[in-house]
C-alpha cells in the first residue's frame, strides 16, 4: 500500500493543527478580557488563516481531496463548537480515509445508495431528439 503522506509530514501537518486549535482554545478563554480578548482574536484570525494555508495547501499538494477539511470549516463557524479541536479531528480522519480506501469506497458506495430513491432529473430537449 502507497502512502499519499508520509509519517514526518503527518506529524508536521498533526504539529500545525494542533497549534492552530490551542491557540482558538486561548482566544476563547481569553477573549471575554476586553483589550487581550481583541488581541487574541486578531491574533487567532492570523494563525487560523495560516494554518489553514499550510494544512490544505500541502494537501492539495499532495493530491488529497479537501472534503473533510471543507466540512471542519463550516464547523468551525459554529460559536460553541468552535473550541473544540475540529482542524485536528479533520485531519485525523483524511489520514485514516488515505490509509483505509474501504472506509472511502464504503462510503461511496453509501452516496450512490442514497442517490437511488431520488427522482430522476428532467431530460432535456436535446436528449429527447431521436436522429
Amino acid at each position: 500500500m502507497s502512502q499519499k503522506i508520509s509519517l514526518p509530514e503527518g506529524i508536521i501537518l498533526f504539529l500545525v493543527a494542533i497549534g492552530a486549535d490551542l491557540f482558538e482554545l486561548l482566544n476563547g478563554v481569553f477573549g471575554l478580557v476586553p483589550v487581550v480578548g481583541t488581541v487574541f482574536l486578531f491574533l487567532n484570525s492570523i494563525v487560523a488563516f495560516f494554518a489553514g494555508i499550510i494544512i490544505n495547501g500541502f494537501l492539495y499538494l499532495k493530491g488529497v481531496k479537501a472534503t473533510w477539511s471543507l466540512a471542519g470549516s463550516i464547523f468551525e463557524l459554529l460559536p460553541v463548537v468552535n473550541l473544540l479541536p475540529i482542524k485536528t479531528i479533520t485531519l485525523i480522519v483524511t489520514f485514516y480515509l488515505l490509509s483505509h480506501p474501504e472506509t472511502q469506497a464504503a462510503l461511496g458506495t453509501v452516496q450512490k445508495a442514497k442517490n437511488i430513491g431520488k427522482k430522476p432529473s428532467k431530460p432535456s430537449v436535446a436528449e429527447n431528439v431521436d436522429l
